[in-house]
């Protein structure tokens, strides 16, 4: 990594440690030992196909019920530890309060994205607005194998 390649690093990570001090209900644990997702891996997953359809459609009325969907479909409960996936850093959280961990989470990002891996690195969680129709969330599944 050259001085301009680590100056850039340096410049994300402090973002996302910007952005994780302010998640509420969850614990950051640290960065994992695997900052960058391998482009290969994601790719193989399906991760970059623009042309890939959400496996899930959440259609909402209110920040309180998609936060209750989003938390009933990732089965998403105390204890849990989690990576949360922000300006290409791996983060791991440790969830305290569900209902404020996935309401900060979805305000990291300007469009509400979350990227999220299970504990176990074997599924890659993309949840996003729909940029057709701000009344849908997408949830896109990724298999990380």
């Amino acid at each position: 990594m050259n001085d301009r390649e680590y100056a850039e690093f340096r410049k994300a990570l402090k973002k996302t440690e910007e952005q994780l001090s302010k998640l509420e209900g969850v614990e950051v644990l640290g960065f994992d030992e695997l900052n960058r997702f391998d482009a290969r891996v994601l790719e193989t997953a399906g991760f970059y196909d623009e042309d890939k359809e959400p496996d899930m459609t959440i259609t909402y009325d209110s920040e309180e019920t998609l936060a209750s969907k989003i938390i009933d479909i990732l089965k998403l409960d105390a204890g849990q530890v989690w990576y949360l996936w922000l300006e290409n850093h791996i983060a791991g959280i440790k969830i305290h309060d569900v209902k404020y961990a996935v309401r900060s989470m979805m305000k990291t990002d300007i469009n509400q994205s979350v990227t999220l891996l299970t504990e176990d690195k074997k599924t890659l969680y993309g949840l996003s607005i729909d940029p057709w129709n701000d009344d849908k969330y997408l949830v896109f599944v990724y298999d990380i194998r």
